[in-house]
């Protein structure tokens, strides 16, 4: 498998090394597929040829540029800024001012999906194959709300959700790198928490996901034990396991997050700048190493690793 990972991700970096071949190519193949959309017309795709013509007919924007096109679509209107009406509105987290719309497609999903699994990938072929031990257990993505009502009218008419519970929702049984939607479900927050560390701290966890702060605190109320709650929790259904936790919290004074699971290798943060909180993940998950992914409602932009 090491082998097979280590060969797709070689033919990935040749493609890459030769990226301005590759995004041009993509972006023609892009206007082809929205010149007869109603921003595709406005801006005369059909017609754009080369990349300085691109540049002058399709500046730099705002939201505020968009906004009305995505009004539109709000209200119903297909074949605006895509030919197919969108799959799933997603609701940014308002890092650069409010929250903003953002309509998601087919194609769309797809390529942000095979983008994630890059990641994966890559990580495993920077660290090696000991880093196989990751698909030998479980992914979890610290994430929010996967269903906040519908948008739109008529064809347009989505779920609503944050991009990070709709990554959430396309887990499987078979690639889990989320909760069971019964706990993905949970409205409040805290419990939500809760209810996600009792269910994992009986697995075998070899990556954490989402954005630092969030995924930092949750490691860091699982040490707590969640106040105590973790325990009783676990006991309804679990008794052996809760009666083995306890008996680390008596020994160590905490849940060491390394000793409940001595697998977890990968970090997979974004967001917020990991390495700030280097010290602290060193002391409590020394064989861990930070990934830093470039992840927002947009798309993937771009990871790094601290090899």
């Amino acid at each position: 498998m090491y082998e097979q990972i280590k060969s797709e991700m070689e033919t990935w970096f040749k493609e890459y090394n030769n990226i301005f071949i590759s995004q041009e190519n993509f972006l023609f193949s892009l206007l082809n597929k929205l010149k007869d959309t109603a921003v595709g017309k406005e801006r005369g795709y059909a017609d754009i040829k080369t990349i300085e013509q691109f540049q002058a007919q399709t500046p730099i924007q705002h939201y505020s540029d968009l906004k009305p096109y995505i009004e539109r679509i709000v209200a119903g209107e297909t074949n605006v800024l895509y030919p197919e009406p969108p799959t799933h509105w997603i609701q940014t987290s308002g890092t650069t001012g409010s929250p903003k719309l953002f309509p998601y497609n087919t194609e769309f999903e797809k390529t942000f999906l095979t983008s994630g699994n890059a990641i994966l990938d890559c990580f495993i072929y920077r660290v090696g194959s000991k880093a196989l031990k990751i698909l030998e257990g479980e992914t979890l993505l610290i994430h929010a709300s996967g269903n906040c009502g519908t948008v739109g009218t008529g064809a347009t008419k989505k779920t609503l959700a944050f991009v990070s519970g709709w990554i959430a929702k396309h887990s499987s049984p078979e690639n889990p790198f989320a909760p069971p939607i019964g706990i993905q479900s949970i409205e409040d927050w805290e419990e939500r928490m809760l209810q996600t560390g009792v269910y994992y701290v009986q697995r075998n966890l070899t990556r954490v996901g989402g954005v630092t702060s969030y995924a930092l605190m949750f490691l860091q109320e699982i040490e707590n034990a969640f106040g105590g709650k973790l325990f009783s929790v676990l006991a309804e259904n679990n008794p052996e396991r809760a009666a083995e936790l306890q008996q680390f919290y008596r020994e160590d004074g905490k849940l060491k997050i390394s000793r409940i699971w001595p697998n977890l290798l990968c970090l997979q943060l974004a967001g917020v700048d990991p390495y700030k909180y280097r010290s602290w993940i060193d002391e409590n998950l020394p064989n861990s190493l930070i990934f830093q992914s470039y992840v927002g409602s947009e798309g993937v932009y771009g990871f790094q690793t601290d090899r």
